[in-house]
């Protein structure tokens, strides 16, 4: 039921804090955010999130799961925390030549890069998505009202991009949390009898 699959989400959210860190709070916020708002508006968002979305249990079951780890890095290793939260988290983000890498160097780029990352990762569908999102602006002459399951898969496919757009070090791997969005994208677009096209309107 919902219930399971908020849990699962949780779990999921508390695993990514395991496998990649904060980070992964801030793509799935890119996605989930600006569709509840689109879904409940800015002043009816806090009961769904509150309720509905089972916040304070399933936070609570993100950090039984990361924070032990965490604790026990920091205990190991004094300084992992500030490292890995300011370091790894911030500094990287906002400095293209952060030297405070440990296990590796700057991948300085330039501001942007990472759309043409994204372009090339998800080929070939990358710029029959570009071409059919143009179309479909000229022809409703920018007043668009995406179907929600539309909505979140693209925003969920462009959380990467909206988070690393500004940063000075990014690798082409970054774009691969919003891949698997394209994926549902050309499975509604087959169901509704345009294959190689990825549908926008519901």
């Amino acid at each position: 039921g919902e219930k399971a699959q908020l849990y699962m989400m949780y779990t999921g959210l508390g695993i990514g804090l395991l496998a990649k860190g904060p980070v992964i709070i801030v793509l799935a916020g890119l996605a989930m955010f600006p569709w509840l708002v689109a879904n409940h508006g800015i002043f009816g968002l806090w009961q769904p999130l509150w309720q509905r979305m089972k916040l304070p249990s399933g936070l609570l079951l993100m950090l039984l799961i990361a924070a032990p780890w965490y604790w026990l890095a920091e205990r190991a290793n004094p300084g992992f925390l500030e490292y890995f939260l300011v370091g790894e988290h911030f500094q990287r983000f906002v400095d293209s030549g952060w030297r405070g890498d440990l296990y590796g160097s700057g991948h300085e780029r330039t501001r942007g890069m990472i759309w043409i990352f994204w372009m090339l990762a998800a080929l070939p569908w990358s710029p029959i998505l570009v071409l059919v999102a143009a179309r479909t602006l000229i022809r409703q002459r920018l007043s668009i009202r995406l179907e929600p399951l539309t909505l979140f898969a693209l925003l969920w496919m462009c959380s990467p991009m909206l988070l690393f757009t500004l940063a000075g070090n990014v690798l082409p791997a970054y774009v691969l949390p919003g891949l698997p969005a394209i994926g549902l994208l050309t499975i509604k677009a087959m169901r509704a009898g345009q294959p190689g096209y990825l549908l926008l309107i519901g």
